[in-house]
């Protein structure tokens, strides 16, 4: 599977920020068609009852129902080069995603509606200067964005994820950690959602944490597949990240992730250049 990178945001056209939420909604947006909760019964019960005891020790369902946005950097090196360095931003209240990719002529920035139609791209200069994209540009680069966008979501946050509404559990078995030892457990994640429901990932999980040491997806009918060691674990507003991630397939290649924010949605960060 190729590694991309590539940041996102949504924004609604002639400069408007688009209102993504309908009057006197109380609840996250999601998916046409989303369940209301999560299925246990749809589940393995060994493999449910791991994946409650990795989102307790991750910070709980608490702390994760507040986070209505996850921000964040993430810069990518391979060979002590850095390959992509840019930032996200999830808007899991609104069902929106924004970033910027730093590239030699400034920030390019693209983004799409994560259900719906709606997509603008734009380039930031360094004196924050901003030229709308073309849109075959843009179109190509949403494209892109939301395969990122379903793996780098995974790789922050699967530890929260895997008991949400149209997941599924499976237990694959015992497993080893980087030393050799079977001191923990491989579960397997599914999602009905659209934008995943052709991946499997299978996090890997110590039993003595109950964090996930590392995660590999796998793209369904594929033999493509990808997998992240997960380390260096801080905590935001009471929620575990992990802040360094290696490639198991490529040992040159790391991710670090800084500038962790857990809060409500930002609302200026979805309006889009009047040009």
């Amino acid at each position: 599977m190729t590694r991309l990178l590539l940041c996102v945001i949504f924004l609604a056209p002639f400069g408007a920020p688009l209102a993504a939420c309908g009057p006197g909604r109380t609840t996250f947006a999601s998916y046409p068609g989303a369940p209301a909760t999560f299925d246990k019964a749809g589940s393995d019960p060994k493999a449910v009852e791991i994946a409650e005891q990795v989102f307790t020790a991750a910070g709980g369902p608490g702390n994760w129902d507040k986070a209505k946005q996850i921000k964040w950097h993430q810069t990518v090196t391979a060979d002590g080069k850095v390959t992509a360095d840019g930032e996200q931003a999830w808007d899991r209240w609104n069902a929106r995603h924004y970033g910027g990719l730093i590239r030699q002529e400034g920030m390019v920035k693209v983004g799409y509606d994560l259900y719906g139609s709606h997509s603008v791209g734009f380039l930031e200069d360094e004196k924050h200067r901003k030229q709308n994209m073309d849109e075959a540009s843009r179109d190509k680069a949403v494209k892109v964005a939301k395969d990122v966008f379903n793996m780098d979501t995974a790789l922050l946050c699967l530890q929260f994820m895997m008991t949400s509404p149209g997941a599924k559990l499976a237990y694959v078995g015992p497993t080893k950690d980087e030393a050799g030892n079977e001191t923990a457990d491989e579960l397997k994640v599914t999602f009905a959602e659209p934008l995943r429901s052709d991946l499997e990932y299978h996090p890997i999980i110590e039993r003595a944490t109950h964090l996930i040491l590392r995660i590999e997806i796998l793209k369904v009918g594929s033999p493509q597949k990808i997998g992240y060691s997960l380390k260096d674990w801080t905590t935001v507003n009471g929620l575990k990240f992990a802040q360094s991630r290696g490639n198991i397939g490529y040992q040159g290649e790391t991710v670090a992730i800084k500038e962790v924010t857990v809060g409500k949605p930002d609302d200026d960060l979805f309006i889009a250049p009047l040009n």
